[in-house]
């Protein structure tokens, strides 16, 4: 009589549901219907994948369960995609002289603006053939952060020097200095690591080819070794972590933010009322309530300071740097780590003093400086309360120095 699973795939910006179904032979009513009834209320959209037994196209036979398949295309609003897709695949099953298109995939319309193609793919161990659905690949915009890798290489420090020193202008504007600053480091980091991967791959290269032609007992004892020396570092790693654990003493709040931190997912906010799961609706919603709390008249800096001495002097942030600054903080969006201005303090000092004079005469930093990298934590409560979060905001390290 035929059967069907129902699984919910999980997203970035939400998710779907898909239907394995294997339809009925004969007529069965109740297997559709029962279909419709469980997916109309839904929330997310939906795709139904299988051998349904029908074939919708072929107009000289009526198959049993037409009628009640056209129902359900109609109440859930599917749209049948290998046929939007390859309008010219009419053949899914074949057995002897017979033959049909009873294998179908149906979407809802905002899955088939996903999706890039769809097809059959022939089977030589069955009699059907396979569904092939491509969905569109949107790349994540990854935020950029510097490898620790080469952090501690002295080489990437020694050309951020040298390139702070070479490319700073003093006749640049704030703003320009600001991209400028983020655009060293990026393109410096990204440098020295492609070296420092080309040699690490090299480098194995090297070992493969001489083990190659070495004798098989060497090989032996050389695998051998490999794997004593990896067991130890993963032995001394766990070790060194599970200390680290047991001798913080916010160690069980640090574990249930990081367990929260990967697990969470906003789905959906109760809002007057109504259910909201669009992404982009749920993110109009947090940026209202929070613009109404935080975004009030802004206070800029006073300008009566012009002809007056400076309070952002050379001497005055490089103090700050050296006793007040922390390497292990939270990147902002410009992944500049305090590190770098640790390290770099004599290179880096000229853009900051810059930054600090366009505070004290025009009133503001410049634009880029001011963006901020926001998560919302969870407070005690229901998630789909609006009221129930809170949000942190993790700024660039050059405003946090200026700041200080």
């Amino acid at each position: 009589k035929g059967d069907w699973h129902k699984i919910f795939i999980s997203t970035k910006n939400g998710g779907f549901y898909i239907i394995n179904a294997y339809g009925p032979n004969v007529k069965c009513t109740s297997f559709y219907q029962a279909i419709i009834n469980q997916c109309k209320y839904d929330l997310y959209p939906l795709l139904v994948v299988g051998d349904l037994n029908v074939d919708l196209y072929q107009l000289t036979v009526k198959h049993p369960n037409f009628q009640i398949l056209s129902k359900l295309l109609h109440s859930l609003e599917l749209h049948d995609v290998i046929k939007f897709f390859s309008p010219n695949e009419n053949v899914s099953w074949r057995c002897g002289s017979k033959s049909s298109r009873i294998d179908l995939a149906l979407s809802s319309s905002s899955i088939r603006s996903k999706i890039v193609n769809a097809r059959y793919r022939s089977q030589h161990s069955s009699d059907h053939k396979l569904i092939e659905i491509d969905f569109l690949q949107v790349r994540q915009k990854r935020r950029f952060r510097v490898p620790k890798c080469i952090l501690n290489d002295n080489d990437f420090i020694d050309k951020l020097k040298k390139r702070f020193i070479k490319l700073f202008k003093e006749s640049f504007k704030p703003k320009k200095l600001a991209y400028l600053l983020s655009h060293i480091v990026k393109s410096t980091s990204l440098q020295c690591f492609r070296k420092k991967r080309q040699k690490e791959v090299s480098f194995q290269k090297n070992i493969e080819e001489m083990l190659d032609n070495s004798s098989i007992f060497l090989r032996s004892i050389s695998s051998d070794f490999t794997h004593l020396f990896r067991v130890s570092e993963i032995a001394e790693d766990n070790f060194n972590q599970k200390n680290i654990k047991e001798n913080s003493p916010s160690r069980r709040l640090k574990n249930l933010f990081q367990k929260d931190h990967a697990t969470t997912i906003i789905k959906k906010i109760i809002h007057e009322g109504k259910t909201v799961s669009n992404p982009k609706d749920i993110l109009k919603l947090f940026h209202g309530r929070f613009q109404k709390l935080l975004g009030g008249e802004r206070v800029n800096f006073p300008r009566s300071r012009m002809g007056k001495n400076l309070i952002f002097t050379k001497s005055a942030i490089e103090e700050y740097i050296k006793k007040k600054l922390k390497e292990g903080k939270a990147t902002g969006p410009d992944g500049i780590c305090g590190k770098i201005f640790i390290e770099c303090i004599d290179e880096i000092l000229p853009f900051l003093v810059e930054f600090g004079k366009s505070m004290e005469i025009h009133g503001k930093l410049p634009k880029p400086l001011t963006k901020g990298r926001i998560s919302l934590i969870p407070k005690k409560g229901s998630a789909t309360d609006l009221n129930n979060w809170r949000p942190i905001t993790v700024l660039n390290e050059s405003y946090r120095i200026l700041s200080g």
